[in-house]
Parts: C-alpha cells; structure tokens; sequence
C-alpha cells in the first residue's frame, strides 16, 4: 500500500479528452474551442499525498478515481502552476510519455487538472 502523508477534500477539474470521461461523470460539456485546453466540470474528490505518488479518491473513498487509475506518480509531473489570481487553485501539468510509458502506450486520457483547495499553502 501507499503512506499517506496527507488527505484533502478538493475539487478537481480534469481535462476533457475525446472519448474518456476521467471523473466518471458523462456530464456534456461545451463545444471545442480552439483556446487551449478545456476542463470538465469540478467534482469533489480526496487528493491524498503519499511518498512517491498522490492518490484520488472517490468522494465517498470508497473508490479510486479512473484517471490515472488513481494515482499520479511524481516522476510524471512537468510543472505545478499556482493560480495567482486565485488563493486556492493549481494546476498540475503531467508529462503524457511518462503516463503513457507507466500506465499504457494505448493511454488517452487527461495530461493535466486543476485542483480547488482551501488548503493551497
């Protein structure tokens, strides 16, 4: 198993890739814009940080979210961005070879998400 160092209640914003619903919720978004990247709607999870990864948790914790299966391994990260314009959002950018190269080179799902906390600092 994983030690968690510590959980959170967050909100999470994954980012919208044709055909995968990465949090589970088949909600219909808006059109494709050609702006960048676009991120569903928020959904309450647990983001829990551990020694080499951080888990994402069904609200409920009954479950593990289906992006990533669960779990981001810090060796995939590219960047942490802090919202400056807001005191409790980041961004997590991922780098998609190394999911693809842990996870499966067939992966299509999300590279980043941004997460809600009131915990930031």
């Amino acid at each position: 198993g994983t030690k968690v160092f510590y959980a959170d209640l967050v909100t999470i914003q994954m980012e919208e890739v044709e055909g995968h619903d990465a949090l589970e919720d088949a909600v219909p978004t808006s059109p494709k814009t050609s702006a960048g990247p676009r991120f569903g709607p928020p959904k309450k999870a647990y983001l829990c940080v551990g020694q080499s990864s951080l888990c994402l948790l069904a609200s409920s914790m009954s479950r593990r979210l289906q992006a990533f299966n669960g779990q981001v391994d810090y060796a995939w990260m590219e960047k942490v961005a802090v919202d400056a314009s807001s005191r409790t959002k980041f961004l997590v950018a991922l780098s998609l070879s190394k999911v693809k190269a842990s996870l499966s080179s067939f992966y299509k799902g999300p590279s980043q998400f941004i997460v809600e906390s009131d915990d930031r600092d």
